[in-house]
C-alpha cells in the first residue's frame, strides 16, 4: 500500500509540474518582427516591406537596430517613426541613395528619428528628394557620399524638404561635386531649423549649395565644412538666414554668386550686412554647444516667438544655452563690423554685446579706442585721425559688478595713398573697384571717387549700383590695353538685370577678342549710363566699344562711344543673337571697323545681326568708318528702329551706303540722314554742329535739327554729365 501511495504521489507531482510548464508557455509573450504598422496592427521584417504595404495616413514604428537596406517611398502620405531615436535606429545603405523620394506629388511624408548612413550615389548619397514634399525630424545624416551633387541630401525639381532638429555631418560630394551636406536646386524649397551642418566636403558649397531655390534657415550652425559654408547661385535663388552661426568653413563662409540673400541676427565669420548681425568667435564646445561666454547667447531675434525654452531671448545657432542651469554673470563683450580701415575716412562702429544678469542690467559703458579718445555710449562710432595699430577696451558696470574686455592690436588703420572706393551701403572703403564689388551684395551702392583705376571689372551677377561721385571726365577705368591678358574693361556675363548699373565713368584701353570696352553676354542686360567708352579694341572680332550677345540687351543712356576699333564689325557697338539694347541720347563717333586679311568689315558705328533689334532715339552717329554700313549695318533678321537721330559724315571705304540692310528692316523716322533716307519726318540737311571736329555735337541756334523731331523734339544727342 505504501508503494502504491508513493507512486500516486509522484505521478501527482509530475502532473502539477507539467501543468506549470504548460501555463508558463501560455503566458510568454510572442516575439514580433521589429517594424510595426500601428494603423493596421501588422508587423514586418524590413522597413521597405512596411512602406510597400502602407496606405495614406498610416504610421510605421521602427524598433532600435541597424537596417541594411535602401528605402524607396511610394505616393502615400505616411509617417515613419523610430521608437528610440536616431542614435539607436540606423539605416545602413549601399551603392545608391539610402532614402529616395521621387515624384511623390500627391503625398506628404514624415520621417522622424533615424540615422541615415553609408549611402553612395551620383546625386543624394543619403537622401534623394525630387518633386516631393517631405518632413524630416530628429535625424542624423552622416558619412554618405555622392559623385556629383548632394553628399548628404539632394533636393531638386519643385521638391519641398523640411528638416528640423537634425545633424548633417561628414558627408561628401566627390569628383569635384557640389553640396557636400545639402544640394538644393531647380525651383525647390528647403526649410531648415535647429540643424547642425558640419564637417561636410565638396568642391563648392561644402555645407550647402543653393541653385535657383528658396531656402529658409533658422537657428542652424554651419561650420567646419570644406569647400565653403553656403554657396548661393542662380538668379532665382532666395535665401533667408536667421538666428544662425556660419564660421570656420574652408574657402568661404558665405559665397553669393546670384540671387537674393537676407541675413539677420546671425553670427557670420567675415560679417554679413543685416540687422543684428555680428562677426565674433561663437565659442563652441566640441559638440557645438555654446560656452557661457559665447557672444551667441541672447543675441537672436528678440521677438517673443523666438524665445528659448528657458524663457530668455533666443540664442544663435542650433543649440541654446540653458540659463536656468547656468545663470549668466556680467561679461564685457564687443565687436566691430571691420577691423581694418583707412585714416580719416573710415568710421568704425563698435557694438556692445555684453552678457548681463537680468536682475542687474548694465548701467554704464566706458570705451577706450587706443588713440587717446573714449566714449560712454553703448554703441559708439569713432574715426581714427592717425594711422597705426590700436588696442580697444570696453568696461561695463551694472551697479554691482564691473567687467573689462581688452582686445590687443584690434584696429589697423592705414594711410590713404590711392583713389577711394566706398560701399555707401555698408560705409566700407576699398583700394579697388573690384574689391568693393566682390564684397557687395544685391542692393548695395558703390561710390567711386575721382582718379584712374587700372583694373578690369566683373559684376559677377550682382544687382548693385557702381557710380562715380564726379562723373566720367575725372573717373577713369583703364584696362591698360593689356595685350597679354586680352580682357574687356568691364564684363557682364552672369545674367545681370537693369538693376546692375554702371554710371559715370570713362571706359578705355580695353583689348579683347570681342568687346574691348564693355562685354555683355548670357542674358546680361545692365544699365550703362553717363559713360565715355573710348579707345578700346576688339582685336580679332567684333564690338570695339560695346559688345552684346546671347539675349543681352543693356539700357544705354547718355553715353559717348568714340575712337574704338573692331577687326571685323561693330567698331562702336555690336549686337547679335537676340540682343536688342535700348540706346538713348548716345553719340557714336569716330569708330572703325578695320579690315583684316580679305574679310569684309561692317558697321563702323553699330552692327546688328541674328535677330537683334535695338531701338535708337536721339542718337548721333558721326564720322565712323567701315567697308559696308559705316553708320549702321543690319543683317540676318535684325530690325532697327531709329528716331530723332542724326547720321552724318560717316565713311564707307568700299563705296557702299552708310546704312546697310540685308534680310532685315531698318526704320528711320524724324531723323537727319546724310544723302537722305525714306521715312516719316526725315531730312537731309547739315545739322550745324557747334564743333564736331573737337567733339562738341551741340546744335547751332540755326540748326535744322532743332524742334524738327517727333512731337517737336530736337534731333541728335545732347550729352550732359
Amino acid at each position: 500500500m505504501l508503494v502504491l501511495f508513493m507512486m500516486k504521489f509522484f505521478i501527482g507531482l509530475l502532473f502539477v509540474f507539467m501543468l506549470f510548464v504548460a501555463c508558463e508557455e501560455e503566458i510568454t509573450p510572442p516575439v514580433y518582427p521589429p517594424i510595426h504598422n500601428t494603423t493596421i496592427s501588422e508587423y514586418y521584417e524590413t522597413i521597405q516591406l512596411a512602406i510597400d504595404s502602407a496606405d495614406d495616413g498610416h504610421t510605421i514604428l521602427v524598433s532600435p537596430g541597424t537596417y541594411n537596406e535602401n528605402i524607396y517611398f511610394n505616393d502615400d502620405s505616411i509617417t515613419l517613426l523610430s521608437t528610440d531615436g536616431a542614435e539607436t535606429t540606423i539605416i545602413w545603405g549601399d551603392t545608391t541613395s539610402v532614402m529616395k523620394f521621387a515624384s511623390l506629388v500627391n503625398s506628404s511624408i514624415i520621417i522622424d528619428g533615424f540615422t541615415i548612413t553609408n549611402g553612395n550615389s551620383e546625386k543624394g548619397g543619403g537622401v534623394f528628394c525630387e518633386n516631393s514634399t517631405v518632413t524630416m525630424k530628429n535625424m542624423i545624416i552622416n558619412e554618405n557620399n555622392c559623385t556629383e551633387k548632394g553628399g548628404g541630401i539632394y533636393i531638386y525639381n519643385n521638391a519641398h524638404l523640411i528638416i528640423e532638429n537634425s545633424i548633417i555631418a561628414n558627408n561628401s560630394s566627390s569628383n569635384s561635386g557640389f553640396g557636400g551636406g545639402i544640394y538644393s536646386g531647380f525651383s525647390s524649397t528647403m526649410d531648415l531649423s535647429y540643424c547642425q551642418i558640419t564637417e561636410n566636403v565638396a568642391l563648392s558649397g561644402g555645407g550647402i549649395y543653393l541653385d535657383d531655390t528658396e531656402t529658409n534657415i533658422i537657428n542652424t550652425t554651419i561650420a567646419n565644412n570644406q569647400g565653403g559654408g553656403i554657396l548661393e547661385s542662380g538668379v532665382y535663388s532666395e535665401l533667408s538666414l536667421l538666428n544662425s552661426v556660419i564660421g570656420f568653413n574652408e574657402i568661404n563662409n558665405m559665397e553669393h554668386i546670384a540671387g537674393v540673400i537676407n541675413v539677420s541676427f546671425s553670427n557670420v565669420e567675415g560679417y554679413w550686412l543685416g540687422e543684428g548681425n555680428i562677426d565674433s568667435d561663437p565659442l563652441f564646445n566640441a559638440d557645438y554647444n555654446l560656452q557661457p561666454e559665447s557672444p551667441c547667447i541672447d543675441m537672436g531675434n528678440p521677438a517673443e516667438e523666438y524665445k528659448d525654452p528657458d524663457g530668455t531671448r533666443n540664442d544663435v545657432g542650433c543649440y541654446y544655452f540653458d540659463q536656468q542651469e547656468t545663470p549668466l554673470t556680467l561679461t564685457a563683450r564687443f565687436f566691430t563690423e571691420q577691423t581694418n580701415g583707412y585714416q580719416v575716412v573710415d568710421e568704425f562702429q563698435f557694438i556692445d554685446i555684453s552678457l548681463q544678469d537680468e536682475n542687474n542690467p548694465i548701467v554704464g559703458w566706458e570705451w577706450n579706442f587706443g588713440d587717446g579718445n573714449t566714449s560712454t555710449e553703448q554703441t559708439p562710432t569713432h574715426i581714427y585721425e592717425d594711422f597705426g595699430v590700436f588696442t580697444v577696451s570696453l568696461t561695463v558696470d551694472n551697479g554691482v559688478t564691473i567687467d573689462t574686455l581688452v582686445k590687443e592690436n584690434y584696429i589697423v588703420v592705414d594711410e590713404i595713398d590711392f583713389p577711394l572706393v566706398l560701399n555707401n551701403t555698408t560705409s566700407h572703403y576699398y583700394e579697388s573697384i573690384q574689391l568693393a564689388i566682390d564684397d557687395a551684395i544685391d542692393g548695395h551702392e558703390i561710390l567711386v571717387f575721382p582718379g584712374t583705376y587700372n583694373e578690369n571689372i566683373y559684376f559677377n551677377g550682382k544687382d548693385i549700383v557702381l557710380q562715380s561721385t564726379d562723373g566720367p571726365l575725372v573717373t577713369i577705368i583703364d584696362g591698360t590695353n593689356d595685350t597679354l591678358d586680352y580682357v574687356s574693361v568691364v564684363k557682364f556675363v552672369d545674367g545681370e538685370f537693369p538693376t546692375s548699373v554702371l554710371d559715370g565713368f570713362t571706359i578705355m584701353n580695353g583689348y579683347n577678342q570681342r568687346g574691348g570696352g564693355i562685354y555683355c553676354e548670357n542674358y546680361s542686360s545692365p544699365t550703362l549710363r553717363n559713360l565715355i567708352v573710348k579707345e578700346n579694341t576688339a582685336y580679332y572680332d567684333s564690338g570695339g566699344g560695346i559688345y552684346c550677345s546671347s539675349h543681352s540687351s543693356p539700357i544705354i543712356e547718355n553715353v559717348l562711344v568714340m575712337n574704338n576699333s573692331a577687326y571685323e564689325g561693330g567698331g562702336g557697338i555690336y549686337c547679335e543673337h537676340y540682343s536688342s539694347p535700348q540706346i538713348t541720347n548716345v553719340i557714336i563717333c569716330n569708330n572703325n571697323s578695320v579690315q583684316r586679311d580679305d574679310r569684309s568689315v561692317n558697321g563702323g558705328g553699330i552692327l546688328c545681326k541674328n535677330y537683334s533689334c535695338p531701338t535708337l532715339e536721339n542718337v548721333t552717329i558721326y564720322a565712323n568708318h567701315s567697308q559696308y554700313g559705316s553708320a549702321v549695318y543690319c543683317n540676318y533678321h535684325s530690325d532697327i528702329n531709329i528716331k530723332n537721330s542724326i547720321i552724318w559724315e560717316n565713311e564707307t571705304f568700299g563705296g557702299d551706303s552708310d546704312i546697310y540692310e540685308a534680310m532685315s528692316d531698318i526704320s528711320v523716322i524724324y531723323s537727319d540722314v546724310q544723302n537722305g533716307y525714306n521715312g516719316e519726318g526725315n531730312i537731309d540737311l547739315d545739322p550745324l554742329f557747334i564743333d564736331a571736329e573737337n567733339g562738341d555735337f551741340s546744335l547751332d541756334i540755326n540748326s535744322p535739327c532743332i524742334g524738327t523731331g517727333e512731337n517737336g523734339a530736337d534731333m541728335g544727342a545732347n550729352l550732359s554729365w
